[in-house]
């Protein structure tokens, strides 16, 4: 609560989840000052790839491994937010509540400044 959120489901796998990476990056530099917080959740699948992918990237965003099996696109944070595709966007206000949901493109920087100022 207090912090505008945006949930990236991802894999190391996924062509448009990689060539997202530098516009998540952009986004979290533009809202450093601010009460804005990108979560990146990868999928179990590949999740023994995703800290030389960090690396090689210069990730600096947080990361959490869903939970669940290692061959399985979908874990357990997945099915919770019913993500259909990768990459999948939410976004959450200051007050816990989804604003945006099961995006496959990420919001653009006046609706964050939107909810940034609510």
């Amino acid at each position: 609560r207090g912090t505008v959120v945006l949930l990236d489901f991802w894999g190391v796998w996924c062509t448009p989840c990689r060539k997202a990476i530098p516009k998540l990056k952009q986004l979290a530099r533009d809202f450093e000052d601010d009460a804005f917080e990108i979560i990146m959740v990868h999928t179990p699948m590949k999740s023994h790839e995703v800290e030389s992918f960090i690396k090689k990237q210069k990730l600096k965003l947080p990361i959490a491994i869903d939970k669940g099996e290692a061959k399985t696109i979908a874990g357990e944070t997945n099915r919770i937010y019913r993500v259909t595709a990768y990459p999948s966007y939410f976004l959450i206000d200051k007050r816990g509540k989804l604003r945006l949901v099961n995006a496959d493109r990420l919001p653009d920087k006046d609706v964050i400044e939107d909810l940034l100022n609510e």
